[in-house]
C-alpha cells in the first residue's frame, strides 16, 4: 500500500515561477486525504523606455512600474495509488478561491497615470501528479492542475 496512515499530518511546500504555496494533509485513510493549500506569489517590473534622439529633453524618458501579486486557497481531497516500491499516483480535487492584483503607474513627459484592480475567482481544481519517497518522511512530486473559475 502506501507509507500513510489514518489520522496522520502531512506538510507539503510547493516552489514555483514567481509563487510558493504550502499545503497541509490530514489521512483520513492510507491513500485518501483532505488538503488545504495557501499560495502566494508576484512580480515587480520596472522599464524605462528612452525618448528618441531628436526629441532628447531632461525629464522626457517614460517609465513603467508594474506589480503584479496573487493569493490563492484550494481546500478539497487528495488520493494516492502506489506504482512501485517509493512511486505514489496522485489525484486530486477540490475547490479554490482566490484574488489576483495589479497596480501599474506609468510617468513620463505628459504627467502620470496609474491602474489599479483586483480579480476575485472561485471555482473547482483538479490535478495528477506523482512523487516518490527520497525517506520516510520526506516526498519529491510534481503536480499538474487545471481550475474552471
Amino acid at each position: 500500500l502506501t507509507p500513510f496512515r489514518a489520522g496522520q499530518w502531512g506538510m507539503e511546500v510547493q516552489v514555483g515561477r514567481d509563487i510558493l504555496g504550502v499545503g497541509v494533509l490530514r489521512f483520513a485513510s492510507p491513500t485518501r486525504a483532505w488538503l488545504l493549500d495557501v499560495s502566494a506569489g508576484g512580480t515587480w517590473r520596472r522599464s524605462i523606455v528612452d525618448a528618441p534622439d531628436d526629441t532628447t529633453q531632461l525629464g522626457s524618458d517614460t517609465r513603467d512600474d508594474t506589480r503584479v501579486g496573487t493569493v490563492s486557497v484550494l481546500v478539497g481531497r487528495r488520493a494516492y495509488r502506489p506504482m512501485g516500491r517509493r512511486a505514489l499516483r496522485i489525484v486530486q480535487g477540490g475547490v479554490h478561491g482566490g484574488v489576483d492584483y495589479q497596480r501599474r503607474r506609468t510617468r513620463g513627459q505628459l504627467g502620470e497615470s496609474e491602474t489599479v484592480y483586483a480579480i476575485w475567482s472561485a471555482g473547482v481544481e483538479g490535478g495528477i501528479g506523482a512523487s516518490i519517497r527520497l525517506a520516510d518522511d520526506l516526498t519529491l512530486g510534481t503536480l499538474v492542475s487545471g481550475r474552471l473559475s
